[in-house]
């Protein structure tokens, strides 16, 4: 079935990657939350917004800047938490 939506094709039509963006906006929000209460965070969400940002960045589109913020501190996490 066609319409526009990029089935088959392989690559996200616009409107879905601003979908992506979107969700991953919300996702992002709710992680964020939940390290700023001290809440566990899934792994399976971490995943999801770390794909979400390689696929967005595959088709040249950048970060959402709450995902952005995210992955740059569990960057400095990682980075404290090796040994010197």
């Amino acid at each position: 079935m066609s319409g526009g939506t990029g089935e088959g094709s392989g690559a996200p039509t616009d409107a879905r990657l601003s979908e992506i963006v979107r969700l991953t906006n919300l996702l992002a929000d709710r992680v964020l939350d939940a390290r700023i209460m001290g809440d566990p965070v899934d792994e399976a969400d971490i995943e999801a917004l770390l794909k979400a940002s390689l696929l967005l960045s595959e088709f040249g589109q950048e970060a959402p800047p709450l995902l952005d913020r995210l992955i740059r501190n569990l960057r400095a996490e990682v980075a404290e938490r090796e040994p010197r």
